[in-house]
């Protein structure tokens, strides 16, 4: 699938489990089935409170609404990744990063009936534990990032958006975070991988987190070069952390009840 980010949708924050507050929805919401032949998909979002999509299947949506892999998730219909949409939704006014993803939560319920439940399975998984060398973290400093908040201006479209406190964001062979912990780390970590990223750092801190990899490799035996190591030899080098193939239990989100939407 070929994804189509704008500078701000690089940003991620991860809320698979946290506590929300009174759901957040879009104010207004537009879905209609893609019967072209197109592959691709492309989606784009921005502070301002739109989110598009062309051609994106309905898992697509859900593994991107709840940070999933498609290994974390259950119980979908044929339909739910043969069919595709296009999606056009805007929300009253500019948001964070953070309420896209309950945006979509609450779009997939209202819109296509989701209804599910989590379940813990034993699955592969990369854990990622401290080299013997010891971490190299850096812990976030006060006035590193702009925390977040209503009074916060809106971004402007083609203007590169602040460093919120508790965000990261990839883009190519770059990993940024900002006061983020290290399950967010987990999270970003698992976005390049085949398979989600477990913790056995014990590491409770929040960092600001940057180094950079080879995103071409994707192997653990990758060049011993910084300039061109895989991701497992940079966080080794930059970061003294380590990832190691292995079994771990892994939140699974099994679908008990979804359907197509309405079109409007």
């Amino acid at each position: 699938m070929k994804r189509r980010i704008a500078s701000l949708a690089a940003s991620c924050v991860v809320l698979l489990h946290a506590q929300q507050p009174e759901p957040v929805r879009f104010e207004v919401a537009s879905i209609k089935p893609n019967k072209s032949a197109e592959h691709n998909t492309n989606w784009n979002f921005d502070a301002n409170g739109h989110f598009s999509g062309t051609n994106v299947p309905v898992r697509f949506l859900i593994t991107m609404a709840y940070m999933l892999k498609d290994t974390q998730l259950s119980g979908l219909p044929g339909w739910a990744d043969s069919e595709k949409y296009d999606l056009q939704t805007k929300a009253e006014g500019p948001i964070h990063e953070d309420q896209i993803y309950v945006m979509l939560r609450s779009l997939l319920a209202d819109r296509f009936g989701l209804q599910s439940h989590w379940v813990m399975k034993n699955q592969s998984v990369y854990a990622l534990s401290i080299t013997r060398g010891g971490a190299k973290l850096q812990l976030s400093k006060k006035g590193s990032c702009v925390v977040a908040g209503p009074d916060n201006p809106p971004v402007q479209p083609g203007d590169k958006p602040p460093d919120y406190c508790g965000t990261y964001f990839w883009r190519g062979g770059e990993i940024n975070g900002f006061r983020i912990t290290i399950s967010q780390l987990l999270v970003a970590l698992g976005n390049q991988l085949d398979y989600p990223v477990i913790d056995r750092t014990g590491l409770k801190g929040a960092y600001d987190i940057h180094f950079s990899f080879n995103p071409d490799e994707v192997t653990n035996d990758g060049p011993d070069n910084s300039a061109g190591a895989s991701i497992f030899t940079s966080l080794q080098e930059q970061l003294g952390l380590k990832l190691q193939s292995t079994k771990g239990p892994v939140s699974v989100l099994v679908i008990d009840h979804i359907e197509r939407p309405s079109e409007n």
